[in-house]
């Protein structure tokens, strides 16, 4: 890893030659994954006379049958059901099957029932057979609720049935679902009343003869659907598979940096109720010519068996690992560490396939591997781009590949790491390949809890009073069975230090190199249900003599924030009184704006306590396609990452003073669960808009998770595209207004945002910039958020005066003239036209002509020719406006009315 040394140099050194210089090419942009092609050829719907359809045309059955409550206590419900019945309208014609659940439902029945009252229609498909497989549901669709927040309140649930042979009814079937159970549930969210796809594939155990199907919405708003079919998946008879993950989800092929090592993800959808002897289950994992197999995460170092073939390619097999847990490997993928050992461009076919008891145990998975180019950065020395591996994805059990790896993440420019799982050995590796900060996952989490304990003495026990939430303890019931009470924790208790303390926090710091520990921090579940044990009573009776008017959820918010305080100062305590502290991981919308008399959780309020931490972590919003359903635009557009970290920039500098300002970190979204993937692009642009909007560090979450080079090479040339503005941002003063960017006619318009939780964000574009000036230089970082637009824009600055030379990031110099390289004020200030990539950040400098400073020139070209080459691609932005704007109106399309943020 490079360190920022000396990445400025002298002008006249710089421009020695300009004129020689070549020409500079305008680099296109674009991501490089095209998900509409890769959604659109996966998930293409089959029509309703199509053969493979299984599902016949009788009618869905709707009506009061079809209404329910979830988590109601009634004496009655009969007659619930008819008052909520009465303002419920089921209607089908013309293939639209439509439900309408009336606002006067709350009238009626109250908001908290009304929100718990589903209606749905449901229709029984007999399959053709009950040998299982793998099935694929189909239809279209479009929700709209009256309340936000409403991204999980329409479901599709799948009933699994056979024939009771004796009464010839249809009954229910068990533990037919790959993971046990009866049925499956999937969520599908609001599309803003627009027609979307909802396409589904879901695999069965033999033994199911028929599927009743319900489709249902929650709460008050409208849903129709149409085009349903049900049709036999790939899978056929084979519901285990391997999978490549995620690059099997972007395409088959993985690439991987020349000399250096890449982390191949494996999915594996195994039946957890399917007995495996690890001992006789057995992978093989074949290499082209170029590369070679370092380690795995789920396989036995002491198994191992290469194979050398003749034409340079390999085969290793191994065993599975005894400590492997066979799941659904979401947040856990199975990692293999390969290295290329051929020069870019090489490539071939890899396979891996598994076998147990001398039978093939699933599906093997082919794909592609190839070599690209070495991958180098150069690294911040005040500001931190860091990942967040979770799992057991990067930890191999060998020196050889832990170290490789501890490299590879050093050359990228990785400064810091929160980790769940290490050694001495590989912390130790990490910091001599320049991570500076490594901070564990806490097991203290979401306020109150510290694990599974049923052993907490019963005066340290979280007690709490239900308040009409007990709907949410299906979840919540862990968290609430195992709570502490705040006071128990904040004094310190025998119980709380030598069980929890020291299981759940001072076990991650048994290694030397760790400075600090992260927690997720999500305490919802505590909401309304503070403690309300003799010893919290007391201290809130004391408390309102010297809070008189005080209010019980804002005496609950203290006691919550002064936990945190506690836990916090332990996590010094544990690093020698330094370090970084406890950083408390919580949602964007809990830092940005609407924080100022508005809170998602009035007792857990972070304005209580951020003040007293050294970081703050406020993860999201998280860009994302879930490709596992069918791709569209919508509002989770990666601008989101800019305009929310502007404002939480703004708001925690408006709240705290320098003295007693938290820095900021950032989680920017990699990847998630199985398929939430992003683009190589979207992940660079968000570590950009939180550097720009001056936080202190951007981890990716998760990360690599899987991901090939072309997604590490991002994480690389974000981190130096940092390093080589940090002086200007950390050191220099925000001064957006001095500059505007208006783009030509052929980009894509300002939207109108629906920001509820950030309020001062309003109107916005896909092309934003952030300006800083240091001294008498000053430097825009434009950031054009467009997957697919061109920016040719008029740029203008103002306020300089003197002479100035005009570069970018890629040393690229633009000239006034042909043999003027240099600007005045004025020009500047009347106009120039630039340009930026598609899905990509430009950063432009302007510094006085004989400043010193400026970044190495590698081209140049005529301002007067960006007019030029705008003018020959007219037509073409204006047909891809067009296209971009057509394809959102599709009906099997998400469309993009207005971007929301909740």
């Amino acid at each position: 890893m490079k360190r920022a040394i000396n990445i400025f140099i002298p002008v006249l050194f710089a421009f020695a030659g300009c004129d020689t210089l070549p020409e500079a090419e305008l680099e296109r942009g674009g991501v490089t994954f095209d998900f509409q092609k890769l959604s659109d050829r996966r998930f293409r719907i089959p029509s309703v006379d199509d053969p493979r359809n299984i599902a016949d045309d009788t009618p869905w059955r709707g009506g009061g049958e079809c209404c329910n409550f979830h988590g109601v206590k009634s004496d009655d419900y009969a007659a619930l059901r008819k008052k909520a019945v009465a303002s419920i309208e089921w209607n089908s014609a013309a293939g639209v099957n439509s439900i309408v659940k009336k606002p006067e439902m709350e009238q009626t029945l109250g908001v908290e029932v009304a929100r718990r009252t589903s209606a749905g229609f449901v229709k029984t498909v007999t399959l053709p057979d009950s040998r299982g497989g793998s099935y694929r549901i189909n239809f279209r669709y479009k929700a709209v609720h009256k309340h936000q927040n409403a991204s999980r309140a329409n479901y599709v649930l799948i009933y699994f049935k056979k024939r009771d042979p004796k009464s010839g009814r249809w009954t229910t079937a068990k533990d037919i679902a790959l993971t046990g159970g009866t049925y499956y549930g999937f969520p599908i969210g609001d599309t803003d009343g627009n027609w979307n796809i909802y396409s589904k594939e879901f695999a069965l155990k033999a033994g199911c003869e028929a599927l009743e199907i319900i489709i249902r919405i929650d709460g008050v708003g409208t849903l129709d659907f149409k085009d349903f079919t049900l049709v036999r998946g790939d899978g056929g008879e084979k519901v285990e598979e391997l999978e490549l993950s995620p690059h099997g989800e972007l395409g088959g092929d993985f690439e991987i940096s020349e000399g250096q090592v890449g982390t191949v993800g494996f999915y594996w959808a195994h039946d957890s109720k399917k007995p495996l002897k690890k001992g006789e289950t057995v992978f093989a994992l074949d290499l082209p010519r170029g590369f070679e197999l370092l380690g795995t995460t789920f396989g036995d170092p002491e198994t191992v068996r290469r194979i050398a073939n003749p034409d340079g390619s390999s085969r290793t097999e191994f065993a599975m690992s005894a400590g492997y847990v066979l799941r659904w490997c979401g947040y856990n993928r199975m990692t293999a560490l390969v290295r290329s050992t051929g020069a870019a461009g090489c490539e071939g076919k890899a396979r891996l396939s598994v076998r147990s008891g001398g039978r093939e145990a699933a599906k093997a998975v082919e794909f592609t591997l190839r070599t690209s180019r070495k991958i180098s950065a150069v690294a911040p020395e005040r500001y931190f781009n860091g990942i967040f591996p979770s799992g057991t994805s990067v930890y191999f059990g060998n020196s050889v590949a832990d170290f490789a790896l501890a490299d590879f993440f050093g050359a990228c420019g990785v400064r810091w790491l929160i980790t769940n799982k290490a050694t001495q050995e590989i912390v130790d590796a990490w910091r001599r390949a320049g991570i500076v900060h490594v901070t564990p996952e806490l097991g203290a989490s979401n306020g109150y809890y510290f694990g599974d304990d049923r052993n907490i003495p019963e005066e340290d026990k979280f007690r709490f009073s239900p308040t009409g939430e007990d709907w949410r303890l299906g979840h919540d019931k862990t968290f609430l069975a195992n709570g502490y009470c705040p006071l128990a924790i904040i004094e310190r208790r025998p119980y709380v230090v030598t069980n929890a303390f020291a299981k759940r926090i001072d076990d991650r710091f048994r290694f030397k190199g760790v400075d600090g520990g992260w927690s997720n921090w999500e305490p919802f579940m505590y909401e309304t249900r503070g403690c309300v044990c003799g010893n919290c009573k007391r201290k809130f009776s004391e408390w309102l003599k010297t809070n008189p008017g005080g209010t019980l959820q804002e005496f609950r918010s203290k006691l919550h924030a002064e936990v945190v305080r506690t836990i916090d100062r332990h996590v010094r305590k544990l690093c020698g009184g330094g370090g970084v502290g406890m950083i408390p991981g919580v949602s964007w919308r809990e830092g940005c704006s609407a924080w100022r008399g508005h809170y998602g959780n009035s007792e857990v309020k972070p304005v209580d306590y951020a003040g007293d931490m050294e970081w703050m972590n406020f993860w999201g919003p998280y860009v994302y396609w879930d490709a596992q359903a069918p791709y569209g635009k919508t509002e989770r557009s990666p601008v989101w990452h800019f305009l929310l970290a502007r404002d939480i920039r703004e708001n925690t500098d408006r709240t705290y003073a320098p003295g007693r300002r938290p820095k900021l970190m950032a989680f920017p979204h990699a990847l998630e669960g199985r398929s939430w993937v992003t683009q190589p692009e979207h992940l660079a642009m968000g570590f950009d808009s939180y550097f720009f909007n001056g936080w202190e560090a951007s981890v990716g979450y998760f990360f690599p998770q899987g991901y090939d080079a072309r997604y590490y090479r991002a994480f690389a040339e974000a981190t130096t595209r940092a390093a080589l503005c940090e002086k200007f941002v950390l050191d220099g003063k925000r001064n957006d207004e001095s500059c505007s960017l208006e783009p030509v006619a052929e980009y894509e318009k300002p939207f109108t945002l629906d920001a509820k939780y950030a309020p001062l964000v309003k109107d916005a574009s896909l092309l934003q910039h952030a300006v800083y000036d240091r001294g008498d230089s000053r430097m825009v970082a434009v950031l054009n958020f467009s997957d697919y637009a061109d920016a040719f824009f008029t740029f203008k600055s103002g306020g300089m005066k003197g002479r100035f030379l005009l570069t970018d990031d890629n040393g690229v110099i633009y000239r006034r003239g042909r043999w003027r390289k240099t600007w005045d004020g004025e020009e500047l200030a009347k106009g120039v036209m630039l340009y930026t990539g598609a899905a990509r950040t430009r950063v432009f400098f302007i510094v006085p002509e004989r400043s010193g400073l400026t970044p190495r020139a590698k081209s140049s070209i005529d301002a007067g020719e960006i007019p030029r080459i705008y003018a020959s691609r007219r037509k073409e932005l204006a047909d891809r406006l067009a296209a971009g704007a057509s394809a959102d109106m599709k009906s099997e399309k998400i469309v993009r009315p207005r971007y929301r943020f909740d």
